[in-house]
């Protein structure tokens, strides 16, 4: 097997993605043809934002649809700045004024999504981290029968201005993680599930490398899992400002050493 050097398998910068929001239920539409010569860019009868062909059956469920969209779109914009703010601040040190300011939202419009700092937070964890969990570690592996020059490829890009914008502060998961003592229950529990969703992710993944013979077959996934966490988890603790090209190059080192070890 080809032995695995730092930054031999770079990978391209890997952005923050969420889900679009759910399309309105189709059965609360007709669709129709658009008359002969009429654009199709919009409805006739002040319909606006109703797509070009469908008609509502009722104009108050209409308005009920867009309401809810809005405060959908409301709500997605309001944890994608919390997630920002913690991020940078930690979960103690969240600023709801500094999210208000962001987004431009009242306090009692975010107030009517999350009763409280504590609610937010539940959200963000359970919305937030697994997305970004999937985006920056999972994905990049999904599909690939030998995941150890991916793995390798991920530790090589934390040194470069191409890291993920995810972690520009540091691990938001190291970020609640190190603030678990001062946390709530519901919280803790929380986070350690945002960890047993990366740690079955990675094993899985490793599993399958396993089975093309490109990792021991003696090598435990969960442990080899859990191995490869912590130490990302260690590094990334460490805030980018006190990460030198020196401290990142020696990480990578050892980093391979360990992949290589998996090697057949």
């Amino acid at each position: 097997m080809k032995q695995l050097e730092p930054d031999q398998n770079p990978i391209r910068k890997i952005a923050m993605t969420h889900p679009p929001l759910h399309p309105a239920d189709p059965s609360d539409l007709s669709v129709v043809s658009a008359p002969e010569g009429s654009e199709t860019g919009g409805n006739a009868g002040g319909n606006a934002g109703v797509p070009a062909g469908i008609v509502p059956r009722d104009g108050r469920r209409v308005a009920m649809m867009r309401k809810e969209a809005a405060g959908a779109a409301t709500r997605r914009m309001l944890l994608d700045a919390a997630f920002a703010e913690i991020r940078h601040a930690g979960f103690s040190g969240a600023s709801i004024a500094r999210i208000l300011d962001k987004t431009g939202v009242t306090k009692g419009a975010l107030y009517h999504h999350f009763p409280g700092k504590a609610k937010l937070g539940h959200a963000v964890i359970e919305e937030c981290l697994p997305d970004y969990i999937n985006t920056v570690w999972l994905d990049p592996l999904a599909g690939q029968e030998d995941v150890l020059p991916v793995l390798m490829a991920q530790v090589d890009i934390l040194g470069s201005d191409a890291a993920p914008a995810a972690l520009d502060g540091g691990c938001p998961l190291a970020r609640f993680a190190a603030e678990a003592a001062d946390l709530d229950d519901n919280l803790r529990r929380r986070i350690d599930g945002a960890y047993r969703h990366w740690r079955r992710g990675l094993a899985g993944h490793i599993s399958r490398s396993q089975f093309g013979h490109f990792i021991r077959t003696d090598a435990e996934p969960a442990s080899v899992a859990e191995f490869i966490i912590a130490t990302l988890h260690g590094f990334l603790t460490r805030p980018p400002s006190l990460r030198s090209s020196e401290t990142h190059a020696a990480f990578s080192r050892e980093f391979a050493r360990y992949l290589n070890s998996l090697r057949p």
